[in-house]
C-alpha cells in the first residue's frame, strides 16, 4: 500500500474520504493504519460523529475509495428533495433555483476559478458551476428533484441545510 500511495495518492490528510461504507476526514496516516474522524450518518450528513476511526491499510488495496475533496477548496454538491408527482414542480424548481443563485451567489466566482485551474491541470471538460435542478421519476407517485450546487467542501452541509429550509418555507406556502 506504502509504494501504491506514493505513486497514486488517492487522499492525503486533510481530504474527506469514503471506503467500505466509512466516512471522514483523514487526519493521521502511517506505514500500517490510517486514522480518520467520521462524518456521518453516511453521505446524510456532513457533521462530525465524534469517532476516530482507524483503518488497516490493507481496506485500500481491496476497496474504492471515493475522495470528496478532489475538487479542493470548491466542491459540485448534489442533494435531493423529494416531491409528490402532483407538486407544482416548475413553481419547486423556479424556487429552488431563486435560493440556490442567492445562497451561492458569495463564493460562485472563486469556485469557477477554482474548478477552472483544476480542470486545466486534470484535461478534463468544465463543467456548468451555477445551480442546476435534474427532475428524477421514482416508484409510486413521487419523484425527486435532484438539485447541484457548487459550495466550498467543508461548509456544503451548512448551505444545503439553508437552500432545503428556504425551500420547505416559501414552497409549502404556495400549496
Amino acid at each position: 500500500w506504502g509504494v501504491m500511495r506514493s505513486f497514486n495518492q488517492p487522499f492525503k490528510v486533510g481530504d474527506r474520504i469514503e471506503v467500505d461504507g466509512v466516512r471522514g476526514d483523514i487526519i493521521d496516516t502511517n506505514l500500517l493504519m490510517t486514522k480518520m474522524m467520521e462524518i456521518g450518518p453516511h453521505n446524510l450528513s456532513h457533521q462530525y460523529t465524534g469517532r476516530a476511526i482507524s483503518l488497516p491499510n490493507s481496506i485500500f488495496l481491496t476497496n474504492k475509495i471515493i475522495n470528496e475533496s478532489f475538487m479542493s477548496k470548491y466542491v459540485l454538491h448534489v442533494f435531493i428533495i423529494p416531491l409528490e408527482r402532483s407538486d407544482d414542480w416548475k413553481k419547486a424548481e423556479e424556487i429552488i433555483l431563486r435560493i440556490a443563485n442567492d445562497e451561492c451567489s458569495y463564493f460562485a466566482k472563486e469556485a469557477e476559478k477554482n474548478m477552472a485551474r483544476l480542470i486545466e491541470k486534470e484535461g478534463l471538460a468544465m463543467p456548468k458551476v451555477e445551480p442546476q435542478v435534474r427532475f428524477h421519476l421514482s416508484a409510486d407517485k413521487q419523484m425527486e428533484m435532484v438539485v447541484r450546487i457548487p459550495a466550498p467542501a467543508r461548509k456544503k452541509g451548512d448551505i444545503e441545510q439553508k437552500i432545503i429550509k428556504r425551500f420547505m418555507e416559501e414552497f409549502l406556502v404556495h400549496e
